[in-house]
């Protein structure tokens, strides 16, 4: 229980419109960045991925190679083949023997991936290439390597077809995710040739990557700042109103939230609330050290949507306010956060297909054996933003990260991964040079990972800025807890995502 409790109220009148068509990504470079663009409902949009996992449900997730082709072909390996229109939105490797660094049988075996049914390939590259920033097209952060992993999240886009051919017979553990519009429409497919529009939209997309939250800082319309004081006698519900200046007509999009003048132990007990007129009784209410990916207090990172730098704390997952709003912060005695909220204006009659930001927070207090710890389940349209896990188990090894997650969307398993850390673009957790401390990188990361006591922690977040995964009439997401999904262990999450 708090001893106090202090609310910003921060109000906004607006008209409504009629919805606008139904929007439809295009797989534009502009969407690595326009944060606009991210809770735009897409409709009709089917996300699916090719991988290695081990289709008897155990962990032969590559080890062998049995599952790492759909089939061989001149004796070349075909891992990936769909029609379009579409786009594949992340390749994801790890090297391909534990102890030794590289991929494939280390002989610089080319990645090949051929569009629209042309004989000749878009991409003809080194696979190492796509990932050590050699290549204009794939450059650092949105493409790399570390952590043991190797990930790419650079859209490879197509109209009728696509086909993923990987020299040799050597792959062992990998992740391709992809979507198909239902409609061609904007979509212009891959080229290794940069416009100079593409060019911009790329060198864009790297600054908004390499410094999340500057980025947003810089393009805001409009940023409120509120100090939130402490009044003796523990009283509650205190409301304190600020409003930027004039009224606005028009909806607003939250680029971000930031907190400061806080202690970690502030950040642990405190919870942020974010009440919307409308629809009634629709709010937010999130413990902080979740919100701001702070759990068990880890040192600085900057992830693409939270983080902490310096003595600030951020989340700048953005959301769209079309009624007023009331943003609270609760906490212990002598509580005095700084509360900064940036905005822009939208076009309403552009905006109306937004989906509205939800969280879903859940505990397996320890996990069960054979039962999936729970994610997400929603019903309703919207898409899938970001996953926060926070793991605590016996100290040694942290086995549990050998569950594969699962995605089952609109009824039908679309998803499916080859271990909890490949889900977080990581690899072979607990060997030198790869998973073996803390680290973090804008998309990915485990800020989190080591022994603490008697207890093994490991403390993990993914963004799908690049990848949102859509469901039209429901979503079901769940992660194994070690092999064959019985390693019994404490797991907390979070879920970001949008729904209609």
């Amino acid at each position: 229980m708090f001893s106090g409790i202090r609310c910003v109220v921060f109000s906004v009148l607006m008209g409504i419109t009629p919805a606008a068509l139904a929007w439809q990504p295009t797989g534009s470079l502009e969407e690595l960045y326009d944060a606009s663009l991210l809770p735009r409902l897409r409709p009709g949009v089917v996300a699916r991925s090719f991988s290695s996992y081990d289709r008897t449900g155990g962990n032969n997730d590559g080890f062998s190679g049995q599952y790492s082709k759909l089939r061989e072909e001149d004796g070349n390996s075909v891992i990936a083949e769909m029609e379009g229109p579409g786009c594949i939105q992340r390749i994801w490797f790890t090297h391909s023997v534990h102890k030794e660094d590289g991929l494939l049988e280390r002989k610089h075996e080319h990645i090949k991936i051929y569009l629209d049914g042309k004989d000749t390939p878009a991409l003809d590259v080194p696979l190492e290439n796509l990932f050590d920033g050699s290549l204009e097209h794939f450059p650092h952060p949105l493409a790399g390597q570390g952590i043991g992993g190797f990930y790419s999240y650079v859209p490879i886009p197509y109209l009728k077809s696509c086909k993923v051919v990987i020299d040799g017979l050597g792959v062992r553990f990998y992740q391709l995710n992809y979507v198909t519009f239902p409609s061609a429409e904007g979509v212009r497919p891959f080229s290794m040739e940069l416009t100079d529009a593409e060019s911009a939209a790329l060198t864009e997309a790297v600054k908004r990557w390499s410094d999340p939250l500057a980025y947003t800082q810089a393009h805001k319309q409009l940023t409120m700042q509120l100090k939130v004081e402490y009044e003796p006698g523990g009283r509650r519900n205190m409301k304190y109103s600020a409003h930027p200046e004039g009224e606005y007509s028009r909806p607003l999009l939250i680029n971000g939230i930031t907190l400061s003048n806080l202690t970690p132990d502030e950040v642990r007990q405190g919870v942020l609330v974010i009440d919307f007129d409308k629809p009634e009784g629709y709010a937010l209410r999130v413990p902080m050290e979740l919100y701001f990916g702070q759990a068990f207090q880890p040192e600085s990172f900057a992830g693409l949507f939270f983080g902490r730098q310096s003595d600030v704390y951020y989340n700048i997952v953005p959301f769209v306010v079309p009624n007023d709003c009331t943003f609270s912060v609760e906490g212990p005695a002598a509580f005095k956060p700084l509360l900064t909220i940036f905005m822009s204006i939208i076009d309403e009659t552009t905006r109306n297909d937004c989906g509205r930001l939800q969280v879903q927070v859940n505990a397996s207090l320890p996990t069960k054996p054979d039962i999936l710890h729970p994610i997400l389940d929603a019903t309703g349209q919207g898409h899938y933003l970001g996953t926060y896990l926070i793991t605590e188990g016996p100290n040694g090894l942290p086995y549990w990260l050998e569950g594969d997650d699962k995605w089952t969307i609109d009824g039908e398993l679309r998803i499916h991964g080859t271990g909890s850390e490949d889900y977080f673009n990581c690899g072979w957790y607990a060997l030198e040079g790869r998973l073996n401390g803390p680290a973090a990188l804008p998309s990915h990361g485990f800020p989190i990972y080591g022994i603490a006591g008697d207890k093994m922690r490991a403390a993990a977040y993914r963004w799908h800025l690049a990848d949102p995964v859509p469901f039209d009439r429901e979503i079901s997401v769940g992660i194994e807890h070690g092999e064959k999904n019985q390693h019994v262990a404490d797991y907390r999450s979070l879920a970001f995502y949008y729904a209609k």
